[in-house]
């Protein structure tokens, strides 16, 4: 995607701007947040409310709109897993898995297929590198 800043840029979609709004705005203090959806369960409802999902949003790579949306959705997914990780610090939770995890995963998964499949250069080493730090997040919670 370095390599190729520009491919096939177009305006995201409305659902997934919608999602990225959502994603971004999320507020663990909110009264909107049911119990089910905070701690380590932080992520579950920026990436499923109102229909809205990961695999909804980014059918393919039109969707997205461009390479500068893919990393902004990537972001927000990091920061979503570093919001959980703080949420259950500040609470004094302790937990070996988040759902967020899960989710990055899923967004890496749906906009690598959505790069290759529209031509994108193989990214694989970056998608190694995501897998990576994930492992990195996951044992460093753990020590």
């Amino acid at each position: 995607m370095a390599a190729s800043p520009d491919f096939k840029s177009s305006t995201p979609s409305d659902n997934v701007a919608a999602f990225l709004n959502r994603i971004d705005a999320a507020d663990p203090n909110s009264s909107e947040i049911r119990e089910d959806d905070t701690n380590e369960s932080w992520g579950h409802w920026q990436f499923t409310a109102g229909g809205l999902t990961i695999t909804t949003v980014i059918q393919d790579w039109a969707c997205v709109g461009g390479v500068n949306m893919a990393c902004r959705l990537l972001a927000a997914a990091i920061r979503t897993c570093k919001a959980a990780r703080q949420i259950c610090h500040e609470r004094d939770i302790t937990s070996n898995s988040f759902l967020s995890d899960a989710y990055l995963n899923n967004m890496v998964d749906q906009l690598y297929k959505s790069w290759t499949a529209a031509g994108g250069v193989h990214w694989s080493f970056l998608f190694y590198q995501l897998h990576l730090l994930l492992n990195m997040m996951h044992t460093v919670e753990n020590n």
